[in-house]
């Protein structure tokens, strides 16, 4: 249980001071966000991710996720690359048949690297695409994040439209296990 604490205070202070409008639609704030699904427009974001397998039951699900995130944050910071936001997370599914979840732990950069790392066999560099989104604001725990992603599927059906790419979380804080209520996500899915 410390090093789960630690481990996420670790990660908390590595996100630094993240400006909550960075991750909102242009002219709204944290505080004017309803948890109530709304379209948006996304310009492409470059990124840095780890890949991730594991049970959205799983004991360790946490500690993997943090590694990961930690990794990405410390290879950037090693090599030069210039972060910006805090941790998001992109899913291709969910959930896959057996229980099985695929995600990658993320870091937004400001640009690809031009060069290849020795090093970094184990992460990914690409652009989350721009385009059409679903988002909604997600408080609390990371264990209730379906119910928002449910609120956003069928309003995606409700309107007529068609999901197109991943699910990605931009989570602007971590909590440990007894503050996870006051955690904040912004859950957003592409339409198209």
């Amino acid at each position: 249980m410390m090093a789960r604490l630690a481990a996420l205070v670790l990660l908390a202070a590595s996100c630094g001071s993240v400006a909550a409008a960075e991750f909102l639609p242009p002219g709204t704030t944290l505080e004017s966000v309803v948890e109530a699904p709304a379209i948006v427009t996304l310009p492409a974001e470059p990124v840095i991710c780890v890949a991730v397998e594991t049970g959205r039951a799983a004991p360790d699900r946490s500690d993997k996720i943090i590694a990961a995130h930690n990794r990405a944050y410390h290879f950037s910071k090693d090599n030069g690359l210039a972060l910006r936001r805090g941790a998001l997370e992109i899913s291709s599914a969910y959930e896959e048949p057996g229980g099985t979840w695929r995600t990658e732990a993320c870091r937004a950069i400001e640009a690809l690297p031009d060069k290849t790392y020795p090093d970094a066999s184990d992460l990914k560099f690409y652009a989350v695409p721009a385009g059409k989104a679903v988002q909604a604001l997600h408080r609390g725990s990371h264990d209730t994040i379906r119910d928002t992603i449910d609120k956003i599927e069928a309003f995606i059906r409700e309107k007529g439209l068609e999901r197109k790419g991943p699910l990605v979380e931009y989570h602007f804080n971590h909590k440990p296990p007894e503050e996870e209520h006051l955690q904040i996500s912004v859950v957003t899915l592409y339409v198209k």
